[in-house]
Formats: C-alpha cells, sequence, structure tokens
C-alpha cells in the first residue's frame, strides 16, 4: 500500500486529514501511529477554523520531522524547512485551487461538501 493509500484507508476509519497523513509516514517521522493521531489531533477541519488545510499541516509537520534541526544553524535550518513548506502549499494549490478547509458558513461540514481534493473530504488524490 502506498502512502496516499495509506493516509485515504486512515481518513476512512475516521481519522481526520491531519492524522491521516502523518500516520502515512512513521516509517520516516520516527512517530508511532499513536503519536500521529496524537499529535495531529486538533489540526481537523483546518485546527477547526476552517483555514489551513489539515493534510498541509501533516505534510509541513512531516517535513519538519524529515528535515531536522541543526544546532548549528537554527536560522538557516527554518529558512531551508520554511521554503518546503511555502513550496509544498504553492503545488497544493496549484492542483487543487484552495489551500483552506472552508469553515461551515462557505459550505457546511467539510465532510458534507466538495473538498479540494475530491468527494468525502479526504486525502482523495495524491500529490
Amino acid at each position: 500500500m502506498n502512502r496516499y493509500e495509506k493516509a485515504t484507508a486512515y481518513h476512512h476509519q475516521g481519522f481526520n486529514c491531519c492524522q491521516s497523513v502523518l500516520a502515512a509516514y512513521t516509517d520516516l517521522t520516527g512517530l508511532t501511529e499513536q503519536a500521529s493521531f496524537d499529535l495531529g489531533g486538533g489540526f481537523g477541519a483546518g485546527a477547526q477554523t476552517g483555514e489551513l488545510c489539515g493534510a498541509i499541516t501533516g505534510a509541513i509537520m512531516t517535513l519538519g520531522m524529515i528535515t531536522p534541526v541543526n544546532p548549528e544553524d537554527p536560522v538557516g535550518s527554518k529558512r531551508r524547512t520554511g521554503a518546503l513548506a511555502k513550496a509544498f502549499q504553492a503545488r497544493f494549490r496549484e492542483k487543487f485551487g484552495e489551500v483552506r478547509c472552508r469553515p461551515p458558513a462557505e459550505g457546511g461540514h467539510p465532510r458534507r461538501r466538495q473538498h479540494p481534493r475530491g468527494p468525502g473530504h479526504g486525502p482523495d488524490q495524491p500529490l
């Protein structure tokens, strides 16, 4: 099963997008599946604000885990990871049209509306 399929399977079990993406990358991040679920738990539905999509949040957390901070150069490390995060968000926006998980006032509960990634509001399409 590839990471896209893993993330989709987790999402279909009821985990939010951030949890699903984090859990699909445990082999690279060193997090346990449970730690991924715990860490990403509050980031569903744009951290419950409808803002930055939880799949993006999970992906950026994953980028942070696989590009660790160099204690000798924290500013350079921060810039490197920040550039990766910015590039990822640009690719996401290009593919799906937005990076927000819109709040209910703009289209209903996330699970009941069309999400940029497709029906069912989940990681339904690999980047």
